[in-house]
């Protein structure tokens, strides 16, 4: 048996030249690599053999143990936020939905929620987005429930209680809000599930049996309460977990931060507070994009003297302070959505580049290390923030293939046509339009998707009139709707995700019926029932 080692990535997806290692016997060890990370499985029968820990050794490097498995994507699995650690939302190798077979999607299954079975468990709805990684869903649920399905099948596999608060001012409380993401712990190899629980604590779940390997206290650090909620997904890079919180319903406020936790063992690094001892607010409810030396978070609005209303980057190694840009807004005009990294070329040279939506309508795309200097660009997606027809939350996709950035919104004006939702595609260099669409299903909350062939996914959030809330299917190279796929009961918070040969998508229950997850598939390869 020989085996292609492949590095984690450098930034953009470019791979350096892969090792070939030799002799490597086939009865040991099945080494399954994903995105730079590998995971180890014992074969049928066979047990470890004492050789095995110096192959490991031989093999693996400290950083590229503790490389998240979304770091260079080597198949078509979706494994963390918005799929990579620069939040691409781009998954190149899930080909098999394409322009030609996209109207021909049916339900392959589907996965509704139980749900609450305890006194003050939240309602059954599904807020964050799936991970799919080696066969294997994985959504966590706002009952607080978490749950691994069969990839071909739906079923569950294991399930585990990652805790809920109780109703706050927003009238309802809340489970699990964000996407897990899979890596390999640094030290053990073991494959794991890392997210943010209901109950203020990051967890640390072996993928293959549920079981915690550990929970560690996030919200209101250097307390023991939970007034906090985390809304984001971890951040993996070189062996550290990178998490925020923010409030829950504004209801109390809290002074917010950015942590770092030590992959293996959960134990605090690091705290970046958003701002000083006896402030509030500024949250951090987005999730950290990084590059593997820098992070850059957004941030809510909070007390004056510190980061609110920013985008701000980090030195990953200490999170010490390197540069910000504060956005001239005020009241809840803050930043609604994770950034993303992607590239541009500006003054004859490649740059680094970051951007985010804000609850004001506006996507402004900056200089990614010298964010002080403002936005190269903006542009006007939606709206101001108006929740009864949905704000600007969504994260753009960057494909760095065709150089195209593509950015969704809420309400706004295409040709005199006004839209309850929107998906456009930009030039990054300078945010020319290269075409874009209405959509009249609703406002585009939760991020749009891409995959290889060229079928961006786009999911509605209409809660003044559920029945008009689809998933739309759009041709990236044009803009023009492929197909619709009709959510009638539910609305489209989360990410709709491609991976594999499906396109997934986890839907909210705004009324009395129950969130589902759903995996859609072309007809022609829908398995035959026996």
């Amino acid at each position: 048996m020989a085996l292609l080692l492949l590095h984690g990535s450098s930034f953009l997806g470019q791979r350096r030249k892969p090792r070939r290692i030799e002799h490597i016997p086939e009865y040991i060890l099945t080494l399954i690599i994903r995105n730079g990370t590998i995971a180890l499985t014992k074969s049928k029968n066979h047990l470890m053999k004492a050789s095995l820990h110096h192959i490991i050794i031989a093999v693996l490097t400290t950083a590229f143990a503790a490389t998240i498995a979304t770091s260079a994507a080597q198949n078509s699995d979706w494994p963390g936020y918005l799929f990579d650690n620069g939040h691409s939302s781009h998954n190149a190798l899930a080909t098999a939905i394409t322009p030609s077979n996209a109207s021909t999607l049916v339900e392959d299954w589907s996965f509704v929620d139980p749900g609450p079975t305890m006194q003050g468990q939240p309602a059954a709805s599904l807020y964050s987005s799936p991970t799919v990684f080696n066969g294997v869903v994985y959504i966590g649920s706002n009952t607080g429930n978490f749950y691994a399905l069969d990839e071909a099948t739906g079923a569950v596999l294991w399930h585990q209680l990652l805790g809920f608060t109780t109703p706050l001012s927003c009238g309802s409380g809340h489970g699990v809000a964000g996407t897990a993401t899979l890596a390999t712990d640094p030290v053990s190899g073991t494959l794991t599930v890392y997210v943010g629980g209901g109950d203020g604590y990051l967890y640390a779940l072996d993928a293959a049996t549920g079981n915690i390997v550990f929970r560690q206290f996030v919200t209101d650090v250097g307390t023991t309460r939970n007034t906090g909620f985390i809304w984001g997904s971890p951040t993996i890079v070189n062996g550290r977990i990178y998490l925020g919180f923010a409030s829950q319903c504004d209801n109390p406020l809290v002074r917010s931060a950015l942590e770092a936790f030590d992959q293996h063992t959960g134990t605090l690094v690091k705290t970046f507070w958003t701002l000083p001892r006896g402030s509030t607010g500024a949250g951090v409810w987005s999730t950290a994009a990084t590059d593997g030396t820098s992070l850059w978070i957004t941030t809510g609005n909070g007390d004056p003297g510190g980061h609110s209303f920013a985008i701000i980057k980090l030195k990953a190694s200490n999170l010490r302070f390197q540069t910000e840009w504060i956005n001239p807004v005020s009241d809840d005009l803050d930043w609604g959505s994770s950034p993303t990294l992607f590239e541009a070329r500006l003054n004859n040279r490649n740059t680094k580049m970051v951007g985010a939506n804000g609850k004001d309508g506006i996507f402004h795309a900056l200089d990614a290390n010298n964010l002080q200097n403002g936005p190269v660009w903006s542009f006007q997606v939606g709206t101001t923030e108006d929740f009864s027809i949905g704000t600007d939350l969504a994260a753009p996709i960057w494909d760095s293939t065709s150089r195209k950035l593509f950015v969704a919104g809420n309400q706004t004006t295409i040709n005199a046509t006004v839209f309850r939702g929107s998906v456009r595609a930009f030039n990054p260099a300078n945010g020319n339009v290269i075409w874009e669409t209405g959509l009249t299903g609703g406002p585009v909350m939760g991020s749009p998707t891409l995959n290889g062939a060229g079928v961006l996914a786009a999911g509605t959030y209409n809660i003044s009139n559920i029945t008009l809330n689809a998933v739309y299917l759009l041709n990236a190279a044009n803009g023009n709707i492929l197909t619709t796929i009709p959510e009638t009961n539910n609305i489209v918070f989360a990410q709709p995700v491609f991976a594999g040969n499906h396109l997934f998508v986890a839907t909210a229950a705004p009324l009395a019926s129950q969130g589902k997850l759903t995996a859609f598939i072309p007809s022609a390869l829908k398995p035959s029932k026996k």
